[in-house]
């Protein structure tokens, strides 16, 4: 804060930091800057080098194909 302005984070730090604000003002401003102060940690995920392109393709869509439901056809006639 080297000119006097805070920044949007201090600003909520500053908040929650206040024991004279209003206790459930206080957590809502430590709500919204936790995940600027604890960001959180990448996923991850493991791709096997040994298998072709096409054998991860195929894997992939099948793990798709499972999340699908899938639907009833309705047969019905077309009324004029």
């Amino acid at each position: 804060m080297a000119n006097g302005r805070l920044t949007s984070l201090e600003l909520l730090q500053e908040v929650y930091r206040d024991p004279m604000v209003p206790l459930h003002t206080r957590i809502r401003c430590a709500i919204e800057a936790a995940p600027y102060e604890y960001p959180k940690k990448p996923s991850s995920m493991s791709i096997h080098y040994d298998e072709t392109f096409a054998g991860r393709l195929e894997k992939a869509v099948l793990i798709v194909e499972r999340r699908f439901i899938p639907t009833k056809v309705i047969e019905h006639e077309e009324q004029n």
